[in-house]
């Protein structure tokens, strides 16, 4: 990525859905992460405790959401936005930077088989809410 700059509009100075590399070789990352981690589980845990996010009666499910940070030069993480329907990249149209292994690694976690793991994923914390009320026939 390159320093934002009005001027520059490139895709690895933007906040754009194209990715030319993988965070975990950004020097910053291993302080920035557990204040990312942190602040989705904030969010999330807020979210479920008042109802604002919760599942469907009699059904069992996951989502798979992004969640956009902005990281300034002190270090401080701002939650941007939460991408409900993220762009998940193929491995053919993406061989170095596609999401197969996030999605193979997150559907083991839900539906694990023989072989399966969870792979980067890293547990964030266990939200329960309040039972959705049923619907109305």
């Amino acid at each position: 990525p390159n320093k934002w700059s009005p001027e520059d509009l490139s895709k690895d100075t933007q906040v754009t859905i194209i990715r030319s590399e993988r965070i975990q070789g950004w020097k910053p990352w291993a302080e920035a992460y557990p204040k990312c981690k942190a602040g989705v589980a904030k969010v999330i845990e807020r979210a479920v405790s008042q109802g604002k996010l919760e599942g469907r009666l009699g059904k069992t499910q996951f989502e798979i959401f992004s969640a956009d940070f902005i990281v300034n030069t002190r270090g401080d993480v701002w939650l941007f936005e939460f991408n409900m329907s993220p762009v998940l990249k193929d491995p053919k149209d993406a061989p170095k930077v596609n999401d197969a292994d996030m999605v193979r690694g997150a559907l083991s976690i839900v539906s694990p088989w023989p072989g399966g793991g969870p792979g980067l994923w890293d547990f964030a914390g266990e939200f329960r809410g309040k039972k959705p009320a049923p619907g109305v026939p």
